[in-house]
């Protein structure tokens, strides 16, 4: 009879936490804020207006909005940085990278050790880079639009979605336009970019030192 009690505290400490979910206005910081103060798992819902950043995702959180929530970078680095694994951004706007291409300053940056990031229907516009997987692995890249810069020296340009290092990363139905290249894949391996669309560029996809990658489905239109 005395074991019961133990039991069920057991059964308590194992299950899940549920997950807040939190709705975060528009201003200066404080979508930096609402992810300082997120615990892991919590959903941040953003609404419509400027959302100051750069900002770091260093927990597993979902973030969302309309796209006319707009994340700013305000021209300094990377707009938005993820560290941690399990992170998921969905359907806003992210805009105002740095323009240092040696820097690879980001619209998303998923940095090595942030695993199974998934990023979808973002509009991604107005960065030197829009998406670079950057060291995280088993990455979602799916059914972003994504505009680069259409200065006219296209060597200077960033890529649409450039992939280093990130074993496992499915790159689906993203539509990417201006900038250098559409998806440059660098030291890769194991990963599948299919269905994507791709135009007014130096090259679709560009490979480099990458293997056991399937490219199937892409359209690719009015690329040098």
């Amino acid at each position: 009879m005395m074991r019961l009690p133990v039991f069920l505290i057991g059964l308590l400490l194992a299950s899940p936490l549920v997950a807040a979910e939190r709705t975060v206005v528009p201003g200066t910081g404080s979508l930096a804020a609402a992810i300082a103060g997120a615990a892991p798992g919590d959903v941040l819902h953003l609404t419509d207006g400027a959302y100051r950043g750069p900002v770091t995702i260093d927990r597993s959180l979902t973030i969302l909005g309309p796209r006319e929530a707009v994340v700013d970078g305000e021209g300094q680095g990377s707009v938005m940085t993820i560290s941690a694994p399990d992170v998921t951004l969905t359907g806003f706007t992210v805009t105002g990278s740095g323009r240092i291409n040696q820097d690879l300053d980001s619209g998303v940056k998923i940095l090595q050790g942030a695993d199974r990031a998934r990023i979808e229907k973002l509009f991604v516009t107005g960065n030197m880079h829009g998406i670079d997987v950057h060291g995280g692995r088993d990455a979602a890249v799916v059914a972003n639009e994504i505009i680069g810069t259409d200065s006219p020296r296209m060597n200077e340009r960033g890529n649409g979605i450039y992939v280093w290092n990130s074993p496992g990363t499915l790159l689906e139905n993203n539509v990417i336009r201006f900038g250098r290249d559409g998806i440059f894949s660098n030291a890769s391996a194991d990963s599948i970019y299919r269905g994507n669309t791709m135009r007014d560029l130096r090259v679709a996809v560009h490979f480099m030192y990458t293997r056991n990658t399937e490219v199937y489905g892409n359209i690719s239109i009015g690329n040098h």
